[in-house]
């Protein structure tokens, strides 16, 4: 079995990528795509399932409820990982969120207006908006400037930015964003410090609202 190899730099054990670990990524990454996908084709709300299907209905609730809860985790440990991958020091750091700003802050805003643009088009046109279920775009009308960069690219509501489907590119922008900071405490053995941080993390499933900003 190939190694995974590793250099000393400043007194500390840097990973270094080669073609095992990638393609170790690699097949990880492929199953979690699966989950995440199954995860997604629930029957949802019906306990009994359709009929003759229950027991495929107890196998998607095993992934729903137990297998496909760490994907999503998994993926962020991933993009961590990827991230400090060969970083040494903090100007390495600023240099890897200059590239994810490139490559991911630029693409989840294109993203978010190309995705809030056409629901407002769609609901411009007479003959194509009853094919919607709702029309989300009404709260947007009636906000503010400032209220609807808000919703769109941060929180429309609990926990989703208006393109609810980008949330986890939104927090990964969030912990790259934090990520020097991160690399400061971690490199600095600053335990305590981790511990509160995470522990704060975790409970604070509350949303900052921007009236409360504001």
């Amino acid at each position: 079995m190939t190694k995974v190899k590793s250099q000393t730099v400043h007194g500390y054990n840097t990973l270094t990528m080669n073609n095992y670990l990638s393609d170790k990524i690699k097949i990880i990454s492929f199953f979690l795509i699966i989950i995440v996908m199954y995860e997604h084709c629930g029957f949802r709300n019906d306990d009994n399932g359709i009929e003759g299907m229950i027991f495929n209905q107890k196998i998607q609730k095993l992934f729903i409820t137990i297998l496909g809860r760490f994907a999503v985790p998994l993926f962020y440990m991933i993009s961590g990982y990827l991230f400090f991958l060969n970083v040494n020091t903090l100007s390495d750091v600023f240099s890897k969120v200059k590239k994810r700003f490139r490559t991911l802050f630029i693409p989840y805003v294109i993203a978010a207006v190309v995705y809030t643009l056409i629901l407002y088009l769609i609901f411009l046109i007479p003959n194509l908006n009853k094919f919607v279920n709702e029309n989300p775009i009404e709260n947007l009308i009636d906000n503010n400037l400032i209220s609807n960069l808000y919703s769109i690219f941060l929180y429309n509501n609990d926990r989703y930015p208006f393109p609810f489907h980008l949330w986890f590119l939104r927090n990964l922008i969030f912990i790259i964003a934090c990520s020097p900071a991160l690399f400061f405490i971690v490199r600095k053995r600053l335990f305590a410090v981790s511990c509160t941080l995470f522990l704060f993390l975790l409970s604070n499933d509350k949303k900052i609202s921007w009236d409360e900003i504001a």
